[in-house]
């Protein structure tokens, strides 16, 4: 299906890389921030909130232009 395509292109890929490496340079430069992903439920939270704000990130900005996830997103999940 859909899924399967989007994981067969060279994009996928690189996005991956590209968020793994990202996820790599922040555990080094800030353990303590990372430490959030370290049990099972905030790392699930984590992700969820993650996927919430590229999923806004087109509808809901703040004044700078970047997506706001606000007290309510954190509630619903």
């Amino acid at each position: 299906g859909e899924i399967e395509r989007l994981i067969r292109t060279e994009c996928f890929a690189a996005a991956l890389r590209l968020l793994s490496g990202s996820f790599i340079t922040l555990y080094e430069g800030s353990p303590e921030l990372t430490g959030l992903f370290a049990t099972r439920q905030s790392r699930l939270l984590c992700h969820a909130l993650l996927a919430l704000y590229f999923q806004k990130r087109d509808t809901c900005t703040n004044g700078a232009g970047e997506p706001a996830l606000t007290r309510e997103d954190f509630g619903r999940l």
